[in-house]
């Protein structure tokens, strides 16, 4: 879901649903020297708008703590920077719509 947007966009994919253990990541690219940790959130056609307001500190924690123990198993991961963005789905049939992506979401 939205890889292809990202895609787009000049993201180069590295991992799906990744997560060592406890925790997972729905998308791990890479842009420049910039690892991104993206978190995808959808929603039923019709269903109310997730904002980011739907992403508790709980969640966005456990997120930040999986990110660490997966850098942490990827020497060639451990010298870049590191961001997490948010990307909202929209499923509308057989076709996905990106509302919106949050870059440095949290």
């Amino acid at each position: 879901m939205g890889l292809h947007y990202l895609e787009r966009a000049g993201l180069e994919l590295l991992c799906r649903n990744a997560g060592p253990g406890r925790g997972e990541i729905d998308l791990i690219l890479c842009e420049g020297d910039t690892l991104v940790f993206v978190e995808a959130l959808a929603r039923a056609s019709g269903a109310l708008l997730i904002t980011t307001e739907s992403l508790p500190a709980r969640k966005c924690a456990k997120v930040r703590e999986t990110a660490e123990r997966l850098v942490v198993g990827q020497p060639a991961w451990q010298d870049l920077d590191c961001r997490f963005d948010v990307v909202a789905i929209t499923a509308r049939g057989a076709h996905n719509h990106i509302d919106y992506w949050l870059s440095d979401a949290f």
